[in-house]
């Protein structure tokens, strides 16, 4: 184990490499200003083949609904997620539990 005295130069030169770094590096293409925006209905539907637990067209539909339902008001204005710059939605199908929404046979 190296002693105390020996970590702290290196420690301080990764830190001010770290503070120097300057955003002019990135790319100025438009790309990724702001993180990827959706939603996921993990473990939002039961994986127990029990009645609602397998994905239908229904469950699909319900959450592209939600997704451009103005019902919420940002700033005093009617505005859906859509709008908000959520613009994927993932469906969770069980596959952790080898497909739940299979029907089983």
């Amino acid at each position: 184990m190296r002693p105390l005295a020996a970590m702290v130069p290196t420690r301080l030169v990764a830190s001010l490499l770290l503070l120097s770094a300057s955003p002019e590096y990135a790319l100025n293409d438009g790309l990724a200003r702001t993180p990827p925006r959706g939603w996921r209905s993990w473990n939002c539907f039961p994986c127990d083949h029990g009645p609602g637990s397998i994905l239908t067209q229904d469950h699909v539909r319900a959450q592209m609904l939600a997704a451009v339902n103005k019902s919420r008001l940002v700033n005093g204005r009617p505005t859906s997620l859509a709008e908000l710059g959520f613009n994927y939605i993932s469906m969770d199908d069980g596959w952790q539990h080898c497909n739940c929404s299979a029907p089983k046979v």
